[in-house]
């Protein structure tokens, strides 16, 4: 099976479709997400080759390679999503690690994004990094991922991120103003904001071990983040309960 990548920044199309996982296996495992960001003042160019230098070189991944303001890749059973959003003096940067462990996608957010922030620029590193071992397999989880522009303040994102997660029937945690997460039975949404000159430019990345799964739910969350008002409160207990939790 193949990867296919394109950008999407503001209107343009934006998605990474890997493997699939059949069976019912598929329908209850969900991916490990982990993320950081931090602001840095360096060109989206040196941040794009020391994120492909980060997942290549250092930690042997399958493929990994620039695409606009960052860089994405995957090994045998992760995916790394290192984005660059620009802003006044620098960039805002978010490096996004799946895998199929906690365990392993927060060891990958960890390393990939030191060398991103602080790490030695190597002004010789390749913009494509591919590993010469055929044999080697890339990962069974579909990551689709795809950027927006909102109308609104970026101290608005976290409640529209929040409502649109609960629209999808989603179980909604938050990380700051700029982070939020989504978790279905077998699919994770991270919702992304930053504050842009205009209103505030947003990130959707939809991972599932299904691809259609990850596709529905990037492309519904990213239409939806605009922020239209519902009556949230009934719509929260309902997706509360059907994971077993109470309402919040």
């Amino acid at each position: 099976m193949t990867a296919k990548t394109a950008l999407q920044i503001f209107s343009v199309y934006a998605s990474a479709v890997f493997g699939i996982t059949n069976g019912a296996m598929a329908a209850t495992i969900r991916p490990a997400v982990f993320v950081g960001g931090d602001f840095r003042n360096m060109p989206t160019s040196v941040c794009a080759l020391k994120a492909v230098e980060a997942m290549g070189v250092q930690q042997n991944f399958i493929y990994a390679q620039v695409q606009g303001t960052g860089a994405w890749g995957y090994d045998e059973q992760s995916v790394v999503i290192v984005h660059a959003f620009t802003v006044p003096g620098g960039l805002q940067i978010f490096v996004v690690a799946i895998s199929s462990t906690n365990r392993e996608a927060e060891r990958l957010r960890n390393v990939i994004r030191q060398h991103v922030f602080d790490g030695p620029y190597n002004p010789l590193q390749s913009s494509v990094y591919r590993t010469t071992d055929p044999t080697r397999r890339q990962s069974p989880l579909a990551v689709h991922w795809g950027g927006t522009q909102t109308a609104y303040a970026q101290n608005k994102f976290r409640r529209c991120a929040t409502d649109t997660m609960l629209l999808n029937n989603l179980l909604e945690f938050d990380d700051g103003n700029r982070v939020v997460f989504g978790t279905g039975q077998n699919v994770v949404v991270t919702a992304i904001g930053v504050q842009a000159s205009r209103g505030t430019t947003a990130l959707v990345i939809a991972a599932s071990p299904m691809s259609f799964v990850a596709e529905h739910y990037r492309n519904s969350v990213r239409a939806n983040i605009g922020c239209v008002a519902f009556d949230t409160s009934r719509h929260a207990k309902r997706v509360a309960n059907s994971f077993g939790l109470a309402s919040h």
